[in-house]
């Protein structure tokens, strides 16, 4: 046996079963290296590539999974600031209440932001609207700005005054007049809940205030 598998050496046989694990010519070695540092890299890619973006999106679907906080919740962790408690104290149920609805802007510093304004108060079916005309012209870069801020002004007014359905808003742009408007609806598409819940308490204010970003 050992002499037929030296003469098998001896003419570049391949081994068998049978040979000599010592005699296995040296290229099956490597290639069979080879082949596990190949399968080692799609293994790694396969992880890399599936199951770690597998992972972050079954992160991802329990986050989502997780149950929304109910307002009464958020509002149990809220700690009321002066500004807001003195906000809330102004709080009215008519929108035809010209002076409250001017005392609610003051202390929201409106003016200060955007700008000087004049309003006036429409009474349809549905309640009240309130119309912002601004007198200056603004930069055309601030309009996104612009309209954020008013969006945030839009949902306390509608918070604060029970009727009030509607505010828009229009400032003069290259001759011509640009504005935008918010109603209660598209309060609770925004922020998930109905304005009026924010205007219930100093506690719901704080959190509109909170949630808006809103300084006052």
């Amino acid at each position: 046996m050992k002499k037929r598998n030296e003469a098998l050496k001896a003419k570049g046989a391949e081994s068998t079963v049978f040979s000599d694990p010592k005699d296995k010519p040296e290229s099956r070695v490597k290639k069979t290296s080879k082949a596990k540092i190949a399968l080692w890299a799609v293994v790694a890619i396969l992880v890399v590539f599936v199951a770690v973006p597998w992972g972050v999106v079954q992160i991802v679907k329990i986050a989502n999974t997780k149950p929304k906080p109910t307002f009464n919740e958020r509002l149990d962790r809220t700690a009321v600031f002066e500004e807001a408690a003195k906000v809330y104290a102004l709080k009215t149920a008519d929108g035809n209440d010209l002076e409250a609805c001017n005392r609610i802007l003051d202390a929201l510093s409106v003016d200060d932001y955007c700008g000087e304004f004049t309003f006036t108060v429409d009474n349809t079916s549905d309640g009240v609207t309130v119309n912002f005309k601004f007198s200056q012209k603004h930069d055309s870069s601030r309009d996104e700005w612009f309209k954020m801020q008013m969006i945030r002004y839009s949902c306390a007014m509608l918070a604060l005054v029970d009727n009030m359905q509607k505010v828009t808003w229009e400032y003069p742009d290259s001759g011509a007049s640009t504005g935008g408007s918010f109603t209660r609806g598209d309060v609770e598409l925004l922020l998930g809940y109905p304005a009026h819940l924010y205007g219930q308490s100093e506690k719901g204010v704080q959190l509109l205030l909170n949630d808006l970003g809103l300084d006052v």
